[in-house]
Formats: C-alpha cells, sequence, structure tokens
C-alpha cells in the first residue's frame, strides 16, 4: 500500500490567487508587522493598523474585531493601554461608543456615549460595568485555548465555514474544527497539555472556553504537563476524562477505543456516550435538568482505567467499557517520548496575543530543542537493538516500510516514531532522521505479502 505525502493547496479569492495560508492567517499585508506602521490580519480574522515595535501593537493604532467592532487608541506592547475609544457594532450595544482610559493590566474607567446619554464605566478584564447593571463586553476576540505546535502541509484549520492552512504558532480558537489530512498536527493548551493528532484524524473544540476535545475519527495521543488540570475527549462511543496522564483514544463512527501508558498524580476514565449529551457544553447541561441527569447517569457507568489498560466501548450500548490489559507496542512506546511541550511562558504570550513575533520564535525554538533530545534518545535506545535485514524488521515490528525519497533513494525499516517534521527510522543498518518533505511516498508490507517492485529512476 503507498501512502502519498500531499501539497498544500490554493484558493481564489475576488479574482486574486491566495494560498490558504493568506485568509485570516497572521498575513502581514503591508509594512514589515514589526517596527512600522503596518497592517495585519490575524487568524481570527480580526485586522489591526498601526504601529509595531519588536513585532508586537505598541503605539497608535486600530483594531477591527471579526464582528465589526473597532477600537482606536493606544496599545503597549501588544495590548490596549492609555486612551481609546471603542464602536461597538455587534448587536449589543449597536452604535454606542465607550471611552476609556486603561493602564498596563486593562483596568481602567470610561465613559459610555448611549442614546444622547453618558454613563460613567468602570473597565475590568475586557467588560465594561457602566452605571447599574449594564455590563458590556468590550472585545468580541475569541482568545486561544492552544496553540499549534507543529503541522503538515495537507492540515487544515476549519473557522467559520473557511478552511486555513496550519503552521507553527497558529491559535486554535473555540469553535475550531481540524482536520490533520496525511500527517500529525501536534498542539499544546495553554494549560499545559499536548495533544497529537495522528494523519487522518477530525477534531474540533466547543465554543465555549472549556477543557475539552470533540473527535470524530481518527486518533489523538495526549500528554499532560505539570500543574495541568483536566481534559475530556468525546468521542462517538465514549467519553475520556483524565488529569495529570498519558493515554490515546481511537475512535471510528461505531467504536471507541481508550489506551492509557502513564499515569502519575491523576487518573484516567472511560464513560459511554450518550447521544443526548453529544454536542452539549457543561454550562449548557448544567441549565437543563434532564441533561443534568443524563450526565450523571453518563458517570455513574464510567470505568477507571490503570496503566498498560485499555478501554472498549460500542456506539449505541450503555454499559461500562469492556477493560482488557495490553502491552504498548514499539512505536507507541517511542511517541510517548517525542510528545514534547514547548515552554508554557511561550505558549501562554501566544494565547494572550496570537500576532507576538517574539513569543512565536521563542516557543519554536524551545520546542525544537526538546524534540532534538527526544529524537536522539529515540535513536539511542534503537542502536542498542540493531536490524539487518526485512526479516528482522518484519519480526520486531510487524511489517517493513520502505521510504521512496524525492533524491529516488529508498530506506528499508520502519517509522517508529515523528518528532515534528522529523521521521526516525529503524533502518537496515541505521537508524536515521527523515525530513517529511524529502519524502515522496511511502510504502509497506505485511507478513505474507509481495516486497513493491524497485522504481524505475
Amino acid at each position: 500500500m503507498r501512502l502519498l505525502w500531499l501539497t498544500g493547496i490554493s484558493l481564489t479569492l475576488f479574482g486574486t490567487a491566495l494560498s490558504a495560508r493568506e485568509i485570516c492567517n497572521n498575513a502581514c499585508i503591508s509594512g514589515d508587522c514589526k517596527n512600522t506602521v503596518s497592517l495585519q490580519v490575524y487568524t481570527n480574522c480580526d485586522k489591526y493598523e498601526g504601529s509595531f515595535s519588536g513585532g508586537s501593537r505598541h503605539g497608535p493604532g486600530e483594531y477591527t474585531f471579526a464582528n465589526g467592532d473597532v477600537y482606536k487608541g493606544e496599545f503597549l506592547n501588544g495590548n490596549r493601554a492609555g486612551k481609546g475609544i471603542y464602536f461597538f457594532k455587534s448587536g449589543q450595544a449597536t452604535d454606542y461608543s465607550l471611552m476609556f482610559d486603561l493602564d498596563v493590566n486593562g483596568t481602567g474607567t470610561g465613559i459610555l456615549r448611549a442614546n444622547q446619554k453618558e454613563i460613567p464605566c468602570k473597565i475590568l478584564r475586557g467588560e465594561a460595568l457602566c452605571g447599574i447593571g449594564t455590563k458590556l463586553r468590550i472585545s468580541e476576540k475569541m482568545d486561544p485555548i492552544a496553540i499549534v505546535l507543529y503541522a503538515g502541509d495537507s492540515a487544515r484549520i476549519d473557522r467559520k465555514g473557511e478552511p486555513i492552512a496550519v503552521s507553527s504558532g497558529d491559535p486554535i480558537l473555540p469553535g475550531d474544527s481540524i482536520r490533520s489530512g496525511s500527517d500529525n498536527v501536534d498542539l499544546q493548551f495553554k494549560d499545559n497539555i499536548a495533544v497529537r493528532a495522528k494523519p487522518g484524524s477530525n477534531l474540533s473544540f466547543p465554543r465555549e472556553q472549556e477543557r475539552r476535545i470533540d473527535l470524530k475519527e481518527g486518533a489523538v495521543t495526549v500528554k499532560f504537563g505539570q500543574d495541568s488540570g483536566s481534559l475530556a475527549v468525546t468521542a462517538p462511543a465514549a467519553r475520556v476524562d483524565a488529569d495529570d496522564s498519558t493515554f490515546a483514544v481511537q475512535t471510528t463512527a461505531q467504536k471507541t477505543d481508550v489506551k492509557v501508558f502513564e499515569i502519575n498524580k491523576g487518573k484516567v476514565t472511560v464513560a459511554p456516550a450518550i447521544p443526548e449529551l453529544s454536542g452539549k457544553s457543561d454550562a449548557e447541561i448544567r441549565k437543563d435538568p434532564e441533561l443534568s441527569k443524563l450526565q450523571e447517569k453518563q458517570r455513574s457507568l464510567s470505568t477507571v482505567l490503570n496503566v498498560n489498560q485499555s478501554g472498549n466501548l460500542d456506539r449505541g450500548t450503555t454499559a461500562t467499557a469492556e477493560v482488557k490489559p495490553f502491552v504498548p507496542t514499539v512505536r507507541e512506546k517511542f511517541e510517548s517520548k517525542v510528545i514534547v511541550l514547548a515552554d508554557p511562558e511561550a505558549v501562554k504570550k501566544l494565547s494572550q496575543d496570537p500576532g507576538n513575533a517574539q513569543a512565536k520564535i521563542a516557543m519554536k525554538q524551545d520546542y525544537e530543542k526538546k524534540l532534538d533530545r527526544a529524537a536522539s534518545s529515540v535513536e539511542t535506545d534503537l542502536s542498542e537493538a540493531p536490524v539487518s535485514t526485512e526479516e528482522d524488521v518484519m519480526r520486531r515490528y510487524g511489517l517493513v516500510e520502505y521510504v521512496q525519497m524525492l533524491d529516488k533513494k529508498m530506506y528499508k525499516g520502519c517509522v517508529v516514531a515523528q518528532a515534528g517534521d522529523t521521521l526516525i527510522l529503524h533502518g537496515l543498518g541505521a537508524v536515521r532522521r527523515i525530513k517529511v518533505s524529502d519524502v515522496n511516498y511511502i510504502e509497506y508490507r505485511h507478513p505474507g505479502e509481495r516486497a513493491p517492485e524497485p522504481s524505475s529512476p
């Protein structure tokens, strides 16, 4: 069987050819978006025109939100600070305007002008409390819930019905969906949780700021950092709740399988999916007595999984998960090594300001250093168990892979792990690092199958 490494696509918009990456995807339209007056469009379709310093909004500028709201005023290190005026166009306060003066923490006072009245306001954390009981949100910008660490060329984010190409440092917003395409997508929650979406996966994130992934198909591996809290993964047949653990969820439309590789101070529970709860946020469930009862029923059916245990559930059943022991494969063991977390401070800064170029560079450099160390550790382990023939590879991994490079070279062995854009091949006589971008295609065979015919030069 042959796996093709897919290339990017392009879109034509309003008669002009644009790459998908340029549509609402941190595109610098004019200027350098670093130290001059520039125009930048962000991944959530907000845009900013004004002064930059060190890659951040700094000085006077105008910020237009995707919903139509506009802020004109001063910025300091990427954030609103100083004097400014906010024009509402979203329907919550149509054609109202709010003049305010903020400190570096976004706290201050203001005056709301509405219906020929002026109402004093207090500003705190992106909300304006005006008069008695009037509360207005002065930013419809959606805060990212995660940051992309790595994505292949074929990966796409679906945002408001628009497919957007994915690259390192891009934010994941509430309501986004991700299709991983033919490669992995690695991302990190701002609360220090790493998630790898395997090739062929389709997952989405609730519109509310909830720690949850809705996995429609495919597979994800989740690895917790320190002080990460908890995360839920919902699938067609199951709901998984976990904290401080390493686990994987693989799902189809009818069946969900959960494997636990590591538990630190937390736990992993798996419960059957209940159709009425599908797509509902925890806030919606709490408001509905009937849904709350169903959630309690779901919790009563949950099963706690231990290390090296697998929980299996079929869609449509309300029974507890079938639990079986399992022995992690060599690939599974090495994959947990090469799923790494980038510097949480850099990820946090990017979550607060997706256009922060310095934070993106810092995150990428830290991530790549950790990946290199992880890859070196895998190479050391593999070099202690060399393989010299295809039969050796077949006995060890259950298949042989034939990696055809763009330069016509072919390497035989097994790709045991992927660290960012690098494949680690346990090859005949050598352990190799291979860049994904240098691979033409990969063929493989299982026991009893014939080896592929050599490619013509």
